[in-house]
């Protein structure tokens, strides 16, 4: 197995967020994906693009985080686990890095959350759109800060140990993961 330095070094074939509810009928998993992802010997369903995950902004305070996630385009006939009672139930976030097609090589988990309500509405189009609030609680307790360790630092940091600079591209990604916006439909 490689390790989380070497996948980020030298690149990987694409990602994804995998979501998880602790639903009352079972589990719920799902990607952002497309067709059915095997991953831990659990079945992902790819829903296409993410409609909106919302975190609220990091600052060095210790808080409690209100989440929004939101699905969209999804067949009115498959409402049925956006109508059970989710509340205080566990919602996980990951990022996924992929090494091949459907071959996920390494995960970091972003957010663990307890869900709060989850609502749904049918649109003019006849496809459905369902929103899960959640709050990320003490046990997933973090200190977050605005500061930020970008590729310059790195340099700077690499270059003052003797290092050769450009070494170490992870950091290249970074600021990509802080700024995309993935969007969810089961197209």
């Amino acid at each position: 197995m490689k390790t989380r330095r070497h996948i980020l070094r030298h690149g990987f074939e694409g990602d994804l967020v995998l979501v998880w509810i602790d639903h009352p009928d079972g589990a719920v998993r799902v990607t952002n994906g497309y067709g059915v992802l095997d991953h831990d010997g659990e079945e992902w369903f790819g829903m296409g693009r993410l409609g909106a995950i919302s975190i609220g902004e990091t600052n060095t305070e210790t808080q409690i985080t209100r989440i929004n996630l939101s699905l969209s385009g999804i067949d009115p006939e498959t409402l049925k686990f956006a109508e059970a009672d989710v509340r205080g139930r566990v919602l996980k976030i990951w990022k996924a890095f992929l090494s091949g097609p459907n071959k996920v090589a390494l995960t970091e988990l972003i957010l663990e959350a307890i869900c709060d309500q989850i609502t749904h509405a049918i649109g003019e189009d006849g496809t459905a759109t369902v929103k899960l609030d959640a709050e990320a609680g003490f046990y997933f307790l973090e200190t977050q800060s605005t500061a930020r360790w970008d590729s310059e630092a790195q340099r700077d940091m690499l270059t003052s140990r003797g290092f050769d600079p450009d070494s170490d591209t992870g950091f290249d990604r970074m600021s990509e993961l802080a700024r995309k916006e993935v969007f969810w439909s089961p197209e």
